[in-house]
């Protein structure tokens, strides 16, 4: 078990988790699933999914690998039924999948500044709606909306993703108003820079970068445990988590 991960705590809870094929969703995966949760990964790569889901259990872990688009509300409503019907009622959502699309305003195609918002509002808020009558059926859940320090500042050519992440922080503090009095956790995780192929992937053509003054993927899932594990009658609203290096020149 990795050092980071607390002792057994999560036994008897099933967890769901979005975009965990790769980086911190695959980390918050791991995390729990060695905290002994029923783990259901969720994401559109199918094949990394199994390749986790193979690893986790030869490892004894019960996890299980189901495909997801947070896009498509149809896509949303399977995995809850199947994840439902395999694992339980979920007392745990990660909210994690997202993207990030970078460029001038004027040189956005409408399908694609709508498909930030899809993939990071509104999977958000389709995943949510679909976990919480089963934690109500527990008495009891957690939602971990994993956002970014982008939800509250701003940068060239971040008016789609940057614009989603702000609404991401306005949705999740809602939220918890809605649902702290039937026994609901809410909390918000934001990442500063966390070494992953984000910077990468959404920026084409970018070079590869040292990114060993990052945090760590794993350090982010520690966050998220953190705050699953909190006292009873408390709730870890939010967790900011950066890098104490600054980027090297």
């Amino acid at each position: 078990m990795s050092p980071a991960v607390p002792a057994r705590t999560l036994g008897n809870k099933t967890a769901w988790v979005t975009g965990a094929s790769r980086g911190i969703g695959r980390a918050i995966a791991v995390a729990l699933a060695e905290a002994g949760a029923h783990v259901v990964l969720g994401a559109r790569n199918l094949d990394q999914l199994r390749q986790t889901e193979e690893g986790l259990r030869a490892a004894g872990a019960r996890v299980e690998a189901l495909a997801l688009d947070v896009a498509s509300f149809e896509s949303c409503e399977a995995f809850a039924r199947e994840a439902t019907e395999r694992a339980g009622d979920p007392a745990i959502l990660v909210n994690n999948a997202g993207i990030g699309i970078f460029r001038p305003v004027e040189n956005f195609e409408p399908d694609e500044f709508e498909r930030q918002f899809r993939v990071n509002v509104f999977g958000t808020y389709y995943m949510s709606k679909l976990a919480l009558p089963g934690m109500r059926r527990l008495g009891a859940g957690h939602i971990v909306n994993v956002s970014s320090l982008a939800g509250e500042s701003e940068a060239p050519m971040g008016t789609a993703y940057f614009a989603s992440k702000h609404a991401v922080h306005g949705f999740t503090k809602c939220l918890l108003q809605d649902v702290r009095d039937q026994g609901i956790r809410v909390t918000l995780v934001c990442p500063g820079s966390v070494d992953t192929r984000f910077h990468i992937d959404s920026h084409p053509g970018m070079h590869e970068r040292d990114q060993s003054w990052m945090v760590p993927a794993d350090e982010i899932a520690r966050a998220v445990l953190h705050a699953i594990n909190a006292p009873a009658g408390t709730c870890v609203s939010r967790v900011d988590v950066r890098p104490l290096s600054k980027p090297r020149k």
